[in-house]
């Protein structure tokens, strides 16, 4: 799955690639994943609902 951030696991390479800057690294990175993921998540189920609970009134060409 695609997120904001990247493929959720990317931390893993991410992290291999900056180990110098340490475990607080590793920590944002996948803090920062789990917000973006869960952020798509959330639009996807607004608008889920919305698509569902439609209410508009379908326009008339009736004349």
């Amino acid at each position: 799955m695609r997120s904001g951030v990247g493929y959720l696991g990317d931390h893993r390479g991410i992290a291999a690639q900056h180990h110098h800057l340490g475990a607080e690294f590793t920590v944002v990175v996948v803090l920062l994943e789990q917000v973006a993921h869960r952020a798509a998540c959330l639009a996807l189920s607004v608008l889920q609902e919305l698509d569902v609970h439609d209410t508009s009134v379908p326009s008339s060409s009736s004349a």
